[in-house]
């Protein structure tokens, strides 16, 4: 039995799962929804790299890295075109010889002569002549296209390793960086908030006044709450959607703009905020393992530009 095999590859950002065997149904219905593909030449399930997809794949087995590099990668992948395109063309000639011997290719003009005894079988020779020629065309074709896609394929992966390439990859990389700390921080200070709430319940703060406060902060009218000095922009307001589970913080405000105070009779608030900020801190932390993803890559991408360089 072939060994179940995780790899991780720096150059392309692809995770890919080698599975010894077929993977049972509830495996393939995940792979597909976090989005993974069948390589059936690759006899792989692939995708790019993302945190949900990687703690999938850190469930099935440790994740190796793939040491295989863009350049050896696309000459594998040309060598596996060719091979079809010559496949393609030894058949399309079969095809041809098969279709020139029969007599029936020498004597075009030759009209059918209705009511003889040659007359089925002329039919069906040249209904066979027909379909072998469309084969062969069709054949060519694919022969030509795979050629042209193996070429590309060097070419697409020697333009990835220019420098100009690496640059742009780079500075794309850095975007993310700045977007990920940016999220960070709006998450840190949605925990302040949820726990100075908390805080307050506890200490037996009376929540009509509480939610007094937090509809001033949902409202713009106000930008401190409890001490924390917080700013509703519209830019802040998307981001507050950061909470993958349960409700977020302006769920909660938009409650008491509502005048709502029934959904909170029926539950314990306690229990909802502490489940908010359980939540928020796995958000944070998936966002700080993807900001660390994204330096390695960086590192990764400037040694290969240095390598370039010299």
């Amino acid at each position: 039995m072939v060994k179940m095999k995780i790899t991780y590859n720096f150059e392309d950002d692809k995770i890919r799962i080698f599975f010894g065997e077929k993977p049972d149904a509830e495996t393939i219905e995940s792979l597909k929804k976090l989005g993974f593909k069948w390589a059936p030449l690759q006899k792989c399930w692939f995708a790019v790299w993302s945190i949900g997809r990687e703690k999938f794949a850190e469930k099935l087995g440790d994740i190796e890295v793939d040491q295989i590099g863009l350049i050896d990668r696309a000459l594998a992948k040309a060598e596996r075109l060719n091979e079809r395109a010559d496949k393609n063309l030894k058949t399309a000639q079969k095809l041809d010889e098969k279709t020139s011997k029969m007599g029936v290719c020498q004597t075009f003009g030759q009209p059918i002569l209705v009511g003889h005894h040659s007359e089925k079988r002329h039919r069906k020779d040249l209904e066979t002549v027909r379909k072998n020629m469309n084969a062969i065309f069709a054949l060519a074709n694919s022969a030509k296209s795979n050629s042209e896609k193996a070429e590309d394929c060097l070419t697409h992966a020697q333009h990835l390793r220019s420098e100009g390439a690496i640059q742009r990859r780079i500075k794309k990389i850095q975007a993310e960086i700045r977007a990920s700390e940016r999220i960070e921080a709006t998450i840190k200070n949605r925990v302040k908030i949820l726990n100075h709430f908390l805080d307050s319940l506890n200490l037996g703060k009376d929540q009509v006044e509480l939610w007094a406060s937090l509809k001033k902060i949902s409202d713009g009218t106000s930008r401190v709450f409890e001490g924390v000095y917080f700013y509703p922009t519209e830019k802040d307001l998307e981001l507050s959607k950061c909470f993958e589970y349960g409700m977020s913080f302006y769920d909660l405000a938009r409650f008491h703009a509502l005048q709502d105070f029934s959904f909170f009779e029926k539950r314990d608030l306690k229990s909802v905020l502490t489940s908010m900020i359980i939540s928020a801190n796995a958000t944070l932390e998936n966002k700080i393992r993807t900001r660390a993803h994204f330096e390695a890559r960086i590192q990764f991408e400037e040694l290969n530009l240095n390598q370039n360089n010299e």
